[in-house]
């Protein structure tokens, strides 16, 4: 049973639901076919969990009730906790009052029994619970405990949670660059870890919001460097960003929003000048040809599709060059 669900878990983060019923099908039938309350209670959970990713909080919360009464009574603490926290984000998602209860019942269970991997992860739901309350002051400080947990234990998939409730906290509280940065933190840990985010579709309308806010108040162009720029971060510079400290390592933000050889950076920065092509040519000594394919190359490797774009871009990096 416990193969079962660990692969279900492993389909549902990869987004693949079909193979994440085909597991809770043989579950059930594995189940039905023991007649244990515990392994009844594991078939609930992973029911509970699939439906939690669907978006389906009306039959999720039911069944993780159920399992969750189940392991209370006979089953482990780590059982108990991970229906604990499913239920938590569940009832999060929905807007269910009895959410905050749950979330302390969740760190509870962690500091007795010292589990700081879990820990992590409820002080991420909890910081979820926070920021979509309006309480973004103590949202950011759970989700920064929660981050800097998630770093000292190598937990990657908490680590990416944190950053991405962080960036949209930021990005709401008026710290737009740093949203963004965080914003592409999150999504190359994501990235690493071959996970989207639970709750798919509720989480990512955040996410959706968080993007256009973005998009709004820096403009297309520094919203694609700033995101670049996180996305390029190593897990330090990530947490120290979102922790507010100086990020380390030399001219870190600089290497991460600088992609382009050193040629393709000195006609970058007289595209920002305003010279055309030519100009470009005749001031470094190239042919014209040589001078478009540079530009487009600096394009590219940019993911941008105007000048304008890389006079921006320059403009975002003069204070670290």
């Amino acid at each position: 049973m416990k193969a079962l669900w660990a692969d279900g878990w492993l389909a549902l983060l990869r987004g693949d639901i079909a193979s994440a019923h085909a597991r809770l099908a043989e579950c059930h039938t594995l189940a039905d076919s023991l007649g244990d309350l515990l392994v009844k209670a594991h078939a609930a959970q992973f029911e509970g969990l699939i439906a939690l990713f669907q978006d389906d909080f009306a039959r999720a919360v039911p069944l993780l009730d159920s399992a969750l009464q189940q392991y209370r009574a006979h089953g482990d603490p780590g059982d108990t906790w991970s229906t604990l926290f499913l239920l938590g984000l569940s009832c999060c998602l929905s807007a269910e009052p009895r959410t905050a209860a749950l979330c302390e019942e969740g760190l509870a269970l962690c500091e007795t029994h010292d589990a700081q991997w879990s820990r992590a992860f409820s002080l991420w739901i909890s910081g979820l619970r926070l920021w979509l309350t309006g309480n973004v002051e103590r949202a950011v400080s759970a989700l920064r405990e929660g981050l800097g947990i998630a770093r000292a234990t190598d937990n990657r998939l908490a680590l990416a949670q944190c950053l991405e409730v962080l960036a949209w906290a930021r990005a709401g509280d008026g710290h737009r660059e740093e949203g963004a940065e965080l914003l592409g933190a999150a999504q190359n840990v994501w990235h690493q870890v071959g996970a989207t985010l639970p709750g798919v579709g509720r989480l990512l309308h955040h996410r959706t919001e968080c993007e256009d806010l973005l998009l709004q108040a820096l403009g297309r162009a520094r919203f694609t460097v700033r995101v670049r720029v996180g996305a390029a971060f190593t897990t330090e510079q990530a947490v120290a960003r979102a922790l507010g400290r100086p990020v380390p390592g030399p001219g870190a933000a600089q290497a991460s929003a600088s992609p382009l050889t050193p040629r393709e950076t000195a006609v970058a920065k007289l595209v920002a000048q305003g010279l055309a092509d030519k100009q470009i040519a005749a001031q470094l000594v190239i042919s014209h040809r040589t001078a478009q394919g540079h530009v487009q190359r600096a394009l590219a490797k940019l993911g941008f599709t105007s000048r304008t774009q890389i006079a921006v871009w320059v403009r975002e990096q003069m204070p670290r060059t």
